[in-house]
């Protein structure tokens, strides 16, 4: 982990990893399976590629980029991310953006078709 004055740069590798930051521009990521990762900071940047990933990116602004697959997902106010899905033929991305298609605070996953769903999850349904 590297941290400065200026925000947080972290990246884990491996299974099972667990990434938490609270600072603002902070740089997260993680390329190992069964990844959680969480950000509460305003402007943050993640980038998962590990399979089974759980991402709360409930800060302001947030920019999420993933490679491998998300198991379920959160946004914060102004928060994007971009998500690999199979469409049965290929692996096509698909853009969500807050205030759009998906609420802030809210866990979701991506359905069979592509589209973004309110996530069955045990944990309260508003990740903020």
């Amino acid at each position: 982990m590297i941290d400065d004055q200026n925000g947080a740069c972290i990246a884990r590798r491996g299974w099972n990893a667990r990434i938490a930051s609270s600072g603002g521009y902070a740089r997260i990521a993680s390329s190992g399976w069964l990844a959680r990762i969480a950000s509460s900071g305003w402007h943050v940047r993640i980038a998962s590629s590990g399979d089974d990933a759980a991402i709360n990116a409930e800060g302001s602004s947030a920019v999420v980029a993933c490679a491998g697959g998300v198991t379920k997902f959160c946004l914060g106010p102004g928060g994007c991310i971009a998500i690999p899905w199979h469409d049965g033929s290929r692996t096509r991305f698909v853009a969500l953006y807050e205030g759009e298609q998906i609420e802030a605070g809210v866990w979701y996953r991506l359905n069979n078709k592509g589209e973004p769903v309110e996530a069955e999850t045990q944990e309260p349904t508003k990740c903020a």
